[in-house]
């Protein structure tokens, strides 16, 4: 007896390891195609050069600061097929040498597109989306876009990276680009906070609460950086997990800049 209860416990095992092994295989082919589906986004929305004019809005420079002047960020994005794609896309969010290379959208909460793509289809990955507060045009005090932390180095992996000045001094500005606008995204903060912190306050009463906000957040910052901004500033704020504590979150602050 204890011989057949033997053969049948080693029985269960290798069945117990074999299903475990087509659910491994399972299970990466799915994060494969979510992965895949941002890389095709990518491919066929981003573009490296201006030659098509309706890719590239040239920016309205009487609304410029009198120090900046206009200048092109290295790639455009083709918007008219993409918002074919979907009507909730409000922009895209690019970093040079980075996985930063996505479109953001915005939804009626902020929940949905922790697990759907921009198309409102199930993916693991989700997507990168401002905070539902938000009126999707950045032209707030602070706009936030969240993303996941993948352990792949996709999607906001490469946010946390900023909490490193070298991994800053080598990335300093990222960019965003919207149907009507080019910014640069001039990074000035990073740092480690909880999820419930007013690093993702959205409506300031004035402009010595927006000062004060913005005080704290370069107060609170990891890296050193020259920028500052200040009442008249539009913020971006990256956010992301993070795992130094419950509930932890890496916020990366940018200053945008009309590009």
């Amino acid at each position: 007896m204890k011989k057949i209860i033997f053969y049948i416990l080693i029985v269960l095992l290798f069945l117990s390891a074999g299903g475990f092994g087509i659910y491994f295989i399972i299970d990466s082919r799915r994060h494969e195609t979510f992965s895949k589906e941002y890389d095709e986004y990518a491919s066929e929305y981003v573009k490296s050069n201006f030659s098509d004019d309706n890719l590239y809005r040239a920016p309205d420079v009487s609304a410029m600061p009198d120090n900046l002047s206009p200048f092109k960020p290295p790639v455009c994005i083709d918007f008219s097929d993409l918002l074919r794609k979907s009507s909730s896309v409000i922009g895209w969010i690019y970093c040079d040498d980075t996985q930063i290379n996505y479109p953001v959208v915005i939804g009626s909460d902020n929940t949905f597109y922790l697990s759907h793509g921009i198309t409102g289809d199930y993916n693991g990955y989700g997507a990168i989306f401002a905070d539902c507060g938000n009126d999707g045009t950045f032209s707030e005090p602070n706009t936030i876009p969240y993303g996941h932390h993948m352990t792949d180095g996709s999607m906001f992996a490469d946010v946390a990276k900023y909490k490193k000045q070298e991994y800053y001094n080598e990335h300093p500005v990222l960019w965003l680009f919207t149907p009507e606008s080019t910014y640069m995204i001039d990074v000035y903060s990073c740092y480690v906070t909880g999820a419930d912190s007013d690093a993702y306050k959205i409506k300031f009463n004035d402009f010595d609460e927006y000062a004060a906000w913005l005080k704290k957040t370069m107060d609170s910052s990891l890296i050193k950086s020259e920028v500052s901004p200040d009442i008249t500033s539009r913020i971006l704020t990256l956010s992301t997990c993070s795992y130094e504590f419950s509930n932890a979150r890496c916020v990366l602050h940018g200053l945008l800049v009309y590009a």
